[in-house]
């Protein structure tokens, strides 16, 4: 409810009962994982895909640093927990089970590096998740000055782990 407020796409919320741990939440009809419309345009990566692409992860960047200008931490952000609606084009944040508040800069920057670290970074495609990571930081860093430091963080842990892994 809180990301919703700040303008964040998630499914409406119609119930909720605290003491059955039940909520009650919008259907989404028509829609895909993110990986999965990322897994369908592997073949089909022409001029209007691209720029499909750029807009689309750019917005995704923005919605991520809305939800953190709000203090919100999704807790499990990856390309399985957002949704795209297909006809629409429009994305759709779901899986808010591990979502906590936080003004850390650092839980900010392990929200972000784990939707980062969900796109392959080797093989064939890797110029594309390229590009991709690079619209999502600036969609990021487009809605506030303060996170500048989140991707400049996530940048850091980027590589702390390449040296870990060598």
């Amino acid at each position: 409810a809180k990301a919703k407020s700040m303008g964040v796409p998630v499914p409406a919320v119609y119930a909720v009962n605290v003491k059955h741990r039940l909520v009650c939440l919008e259907y989404l009809k028509n829609t895909m994982p993110l990986i999965e419309y990322l897994n369908s345009k592997s073949d089909d990566y022409d001029d209007d895909t691209i720029v499909e692409m750029r807009k689309l992860f750019t917005a995704l960047g923005g919605y991520i640093a809305k939800m953190h200008n709000g203090n919100v931490v999704h807790g499990e952000l990856s390309v399985t927990s957002v949704l795209l609606d297909k006809s629409k084009l429009a994305l759709k944040f779901v899986g808010f089970g591990k979502a906590y508040s936080s003004g850390n800069i650092e839980d900010k920057a392990a929200d972000l590096y784990a939707l980062i670290c969900s796109f392959p970074e080797s093989g064939e495609e890797y110029m594309r998740y390229n590009d991709i990571t690079h619209c999502v930081y600036t969609g990021y860093t487009s809605h506030s000055t303060k996170l500048d430091s989140v991707v400049q963080r996530v940048q850091k842990i980027k590589q702390k782990m390449k040296s870990q892994a060598q």
